[in-house]
């Protein structure tokens, strides 16, 4: 079987996105892990430092073989250190170890201590590229725009995915007047996505009978070139067919209230392109683009048979919306 990886994401020059292909048989997701060179330059599988290219190897046994690279290639995997959390409970454990799991009080862990590692790894120090605004616009013209990002937004990577972002925009209108999420927005004109990112990050299921916990589930996919030189995406998804965000309340009487996501019947997906891509770095973009209003550009993933839609519910009715936006992110968590 051949594999073909082709790389973009890294921290410290060694935190990669990675896609998977495989001839002749199923290929597997998108992978996010690292690339390392091994001591005395071999043993390793691949014998490049972005872990695309195989070496030679010799067979010593039964489905046993000796390689001869000098790099080899580590996927996300668990947790790998214990922190405390400096006497603030909140955390996942109790103990040092991070072996004996915390007692919850409303649903919310009360450990001092967290795990965390190679398992997870977060991008921040989150920027507005391309044409340095966020809009989200429907398909009959009704649009918002945002002009910056806070300094909270952050995402967090596993191994095929990431977990519910913290989206923090600022200096939102429409129409000239000022938009808000008015439960979690510290300032008028800031829309956030607080209260799903808040729910994944301290319940593991709602207080109330044991309901599933809003948030976003973020998963790696090929937009294209699975087999050959893949173009990754990531998708995001309102879990539950729940709101991306809290009502947003617009000034402006065109406007008003509106939904992104939320519809029972679906429309509650969007992808972005991840890149760069075979080439290590400590910088990645997300891009969300839209040739005409309501239209997202990647729709759906190679594989995919539907294509995903994101809908938005403004006066009174659901329509198609599209986000037009390119997110910069930083990974600088070290590697141990």
């Amino acid at each position: 079987m051949r594999h073909v990886r082709m790389l973009g994401l890294c921290l410290t020059a060694m935190f990669v996105l990675v896609a998977f292909g495989a001839s002749g048989a199923q290929a597997s997701l998108p992978e996010i892990g690292k690339c390392e060179a091994t001591a005395g330059n071999t043993g390793g599988k691949y014998k490049n430092a972005g872990c695309t290219e195989r070496a030679s190897r010799k067979k010593v046994g039964e489905n046993e073989y000796v390689y001869y690279g000098g790099f080899e290639w580590t996927p996300l995997k668990s947790p790998s250190a214990c922190e405390s959390l400096a006497g603030h409970p909140g955390g996942f454990y109790s103990d040092a170890a991070c072996t004996e799991k915390a007692p919850k009080v409303k649903g919310v862990y009360q450990g001092n201590y967290e795990s965390s590692g190679f398992g997870v790894v977060t991008g921040h120090k989150a920027t507005l590229g391309g044409t340095g605004t966020a809009t989200y616009e429907t398909q009959v013209g009704k649009k918002m725009t945002c002009t910056t990002l806070g300094r909270g937004t952050s995402v967090q990577f596993t191994v095929n995915g990431a977990k519910t972002p913290f989206w923090e925009f600022a200096g939102c209108e429409s129409k000239g007047q000022e938009c808000l999420t008015p439960f979690s927005a510290v300032e008028v004109g800031e829309v956030n996505d607080y209260v799903p990112w808040y729910f994944e990050a301290h319940f593991e299921e709602l207080p109330e009978a044991g309901e599933p916990v809003p948030g976003w589930d973020g998963k790696l996919g090929y937009i294209e070139g699975k087999h050959t030189s893949p173009v990754v995406g990531m998708a995001w998804t309102a879990r539950n067919n729940e709101r991306f965000y809290e009502p947003i309340e617009c000034e402006s009487e065109a406007t008003g209230t509106v939904w992104i996501g939320g519809n029972k019947r679906g429309g509650n997906t969007i992808i972005a392109q991840m890149t760069p891509v075979n080439q290590m770095t400590t910088h990645y973009t997300e891009t969300y683009s839209s040739p005409s209003p309501g239209v997202q550009a990647v729709k759906q993933f190679e594989s995919q048979h539907s294509p995903y839609a994101l809908q938005a519910f403004v006066g009174n009715e659901w329509e198609p919306v599209a986000l037009n936006a390119t997110f910069n992110y930083t990974t600088d968590r070290a590697i141990e």
